[in-house]
């Protein structure tokens, strides 16, 4: 049977919006729940799709070869109608992140489980439709097979920036409307072709529906009267006068109750004080403030007292950079200094927007004053391409406690934690300048404070300092409370030159009169720890005792505040909460949450990835259609397993070359899943009879293009990462091409060799790949978090081996 236009048509619109939708799932994951949830949308969506595929392999006689432009029609009609009903049941949901608890066992809380539940079963039903259309494309057209796997790679590339514009214009639930609206319009051109006029009624009536909500909730969005919003989010009911989404987070805006001035690091002899202001989150976390400020400055002058601008006392009248821009409160305070100039830079489009255009006159309008300039960009990509150098380089507290506890996922500033992106901050300090990082602190919870000092005196090391006990300087504060909430910070000061006798001496009297302590100086110390994390030599020997991950992140492993190891799975500690608690002394506490998650999802994954394997093997009554399959079995189970890999990887690796993490996502995606369709598309070409000898040349030109990327890929991006970011996506996507290009390749040789040997196993092996594919995202990602991307990517590459000899088996 051959597949017409209408079905090429079809599956390029329901692929395009499939992986829009996932993206949206990520987005509203990321705002209503912790980020750690969010990585759940990638293995929620491949679980569907590969229930779609089982269930066209449990019912050959309902989905036949002649029907199945029908059932296409009907699946994909299904897919855009329950995108917008799942988001809708989604939006009551009251999600409470809460901890595990741990009394010797952990506890199981039934209200999370049956949440979580629910949660799952509602965002898979789309992507069940979405795996019936995909699968019946790819199985019941085998003439077609290259063509239309091509159709569905491209499709599913362009929605890749296609979201990203789509969430930088609207909200969330316009763009769940308007996806649904183009997938029914899929639904519609595939419909055509049939003879019923039943599915071109629904389709079009459903495509006019769904355009006409998508108006009517921007108009009511824009106008705040929508009633149509995200409620809950991190289980806590929300109402914002302002809301903003984009590809990089969602922003809203509160007023608070109170107008006294909030601090993680002030004095509390100025909690009297009061000046208004609006709260700011980023995804329902992240906390910042937009300061009320008509231009006097003797309002505002107790940031003079905030243990975060310490700095500004050692080296004033500087040039300054700030790290993550907020609501302005560190610009502001340089105005307060009267620095030389301010460059803010921040990775978040939206924050800036509030800061200079929505609340702009609130704020005063900081982005006007001749000495500061905002730039919306990632502060690592930044500073590389600088041309000139700055007296203090600034971040306070720009990591919030959701980031901190997924560890493991959230990357948005990892890669400004690590020893190669150190080593470009100091390369960028003029003689004397000094970088200074904020992070909370106690004296048993310490051990972001130690990983930090660890991190800034092996980047001392890298630049040639022997002594870098002499580069550093750590002060905290030791008040019991705030204005609002209650806890304790550090600043880290970390000199380009030795810190002088009278550098250390100003830090001793400005620290008594604001009721802060120097807790460590190359005269002081007040814990053993940061003498030993600051000595001369690296502390290997402390690193591999001490009781948590301490040692310097780098570009390879850029997880900052991952601080346990899979060691600590067989440790009872963990599970019993024996040393991991604020109260213990390691200061852990949620930081526990990352292992526990990512070790669950592999569970959970790998016992899915099986039944999806055996449970069609006892469903079938015929055991002989799929006798011999075992090579086919292993091929799919790996290409699947490779591809994932090295997508994750890559990912990872060149967020931190194109310097945001959206760019890292799109440009990845984008390029593989495009090179790779276009590989898939050349593949028509190949005799049957040429199928086995042709696709071995081609294997090992895979594997040979992986290995080469792999050795070109760091000196390259090295030589190019202080280009502009057009030049760098154009580079990543032609270095990505390549390899792409052949891995598209894999799977339709390998459907046409299943086609041809048992063609009625062929959804049941696109649902093994799709099954895998779930399980390696997170294996993928565990392996990189901790022993490195490269690690990830180079088992890729072994996986493909092993799939490899998979194909040489199969007849």
């Amino acid at each position: 049977m051959n597949a017409k236009i209408g079905t090429y048509v079809g599956l390029f619109l329901a692929s395009l919006c499939t992986l829009m939708y996932e993206i949206l799932i990520t987005r509203i994951f990321s705002a209503t729940m912790w980020y750690h949830f969010a990585f759940m949308a990638l293995s929620l969506v491949m679980f569907g799709l590969t229930l779609g595929s089982l269930l066209v392999f449990s019912k050959p006689k309902v989905f036949t070869e002649e029907r199945a432009a029908e059932h296409m029609a009907a699946s994909i009609f299904l897919l855009g109608s329950s995108i917008v009903v799942s988001f809708c049941c989604y939006l009551p949901v009251r999600f409470l992140p809460t901890l595990p608890t741990f009394n010797g066992i952990l506890a199981v809380n039934l209200y999370l489980a049956f949440t979580m539940l629910y949660i799952y079963s509602v965002f898979a039903m789309p992507f069940v439709a979405g795996g019936v259309c995909i699968c019946l494309a790819l199985t019941k057209f085998p003439k077609q097979t290259s063509q239309l796997y091509a159709a569905d790679l491209i499709g599913a590339a362009l929605g890749c920036p296609l979201v990203i514009v789509l969430l930088n214009a609207v909200d969330i639930a316009t763009a769940v409307f308007s996806v649904a609206a183009l997938c029914c319009v899929g639904a519609l051109v595939c419909s055509l072709q049939l003879p019923a006029k039943k599915y071109k009624f629904l389709s079009a009536a459903a495509s006019l529906l769904f355009v006409g909500a998508a108006v009517t909730q921007f108009v009511n969005f824009t106008s705040n009267s929508s009633c149509l919003r995200l409620i809950y989010t991190k289980g806590i009911e929300s109402h914002p006068i302002f809301e903003k989404w984009s590809a990089l987070s969602c922003v809203r805006v509160t007023k608070p109750d109170t107008d006294a001035i909030w601090s993680w690091g002030i004095n509390p002899d100025v909690v009297s004080r009061h000046l208004p202001f609006l709260m700011v989150d980023n995804d329902s976390s992240n906390g910042t403030l937009l300061h009320s400020f008509n231009g006097d400055f003797s309002k505002v002058d107790f940031l003079k007292m905030d243990i975060t601008n310490f700095a500004h006392y050692l080296r004033p009248q500087s040039n300054v950079l700030v790290i993550g821009v907020g609501g302005g409160r560190d610009i502001l305070s340089s105005l307060v200094f009267n620095d030389k100039s301010v460059v803010g830079v921040e990775v978040n489009p939206g924050m800036l927007y509030l800061l200079t255009n929505k609340y702009g006159d609130y704020t005063g309008h900081l982005d006007r004053y001749p000495s500061v300039k905002l730039v919306n960009d990632e502060a690592r990509s930044y500073v590389t391409r600088a041309g000139t150098k700055f007296g203090i380089i600034e971040a306070s507290l720009i990591d919030s406690f959701a980031a901190t506890a997924a560890g493991a996922f959230a990357q948005t500033e990892n890669s400004l934690y690590t020893v190669e992106g150190w080593k470009v901050f100091l390369d960028h300090l003029t003689d004397n300048g000094v970088i200074t990082f904020s992070r909370p602190y106690t004296p048993v919870s310490s051990n972001e404070i130690y990983r930090l000092l660890a991190l800034a005196c092996e980047a001392l090391r890298k630049d040639g300092v022997s002594e870098p006990t002499t580069h550093v300087l750590l002060i905290g504060n030791h008040f019991p409370g705030f204005a609002i909430g209650a806890g304790r910070a550090a600043t880290l000061l970390v000199s380009k030159a030795p810190f002088s006798v009278a550098d250390l001496k100003l830090a001793d009297q400005i620290s008594a009169k604001l009721g802060f302590e120097v807790i460590f100086s190359s005269e002081k110390c007040t814990d053993p720890i940061f003498k030993t994390l600051a000595s001369s030599k690296t502390p290997v020997q402390f690193f591999d005792s001490y009781k948590v991950n301490l040692e310097p992140p780098t570009d390879d492993c850029p997880f900052f505040f991952n601080l346990l190891s899979p060691r600590h799975l067989f440790e009872n500690a963990l599970w019993t909460n024996q040393g991991y608690s604020q109260n213990s002394g390691q200061g852990l506490g949620a930081l526990t949450v990352p292992l526990l998650v990512m070790f669950n999802l592999i569970l959970i994954t790998t016992v899915l990835t099986g039944l999806c394997i055996l449970l069609p093997l006892w469903l079938v009554v015929d055991k002989k259609t799929i006798a011999g399959t075992l090579p086919l079995i292993g091929y799919f189970s790996c290409i699947g397993l490779g591809f994932m890999f090295v997508e994750v990887s890559q990912m990872q690796a060149l967020t931190i070359f194109l310097g945001n993490p959206t760019y890292g996502l799109s440009v990845v995606l984008f390029t593989l899943l495009l090179s790779g369709g276009t590989g898939s598309f050349a593949t028509k070409a190949i005799k049957e009879d040429q199928l086995k000898k042709v696709g071995t040349i081609l294997f090992l030109i895979l594997l040979i293009s992986l290995a080469v990327f792999a050795f070109l890929l760091q000196p390259i991006t090295q030589s190019f990462i202080a280009s502009e970011a057009p030049i760098r996506i154009l580079l990543c996507t032609a270095l990505l091409s390549v390899p792409g290009f052949f891995m598209g390749m894999a799977f339709p040789i390998g459907m046409r060799l299943a086609q041809n040997r048992a063609p009625q196993s062929a959804p049941w092996l696109w649902g093994i790949n799709g099954a895998t594919s779930v399980c390696a995202s997170v294996i993928a990602a565990f392996i990189s978090l901790n022993w490195g991307i490269h690690l990830a990517f180079w088992t890729g590459i072994g996986i493909y081996c092993l799939a490899f000899v998979f194909f040489l088996k199969c007849k």
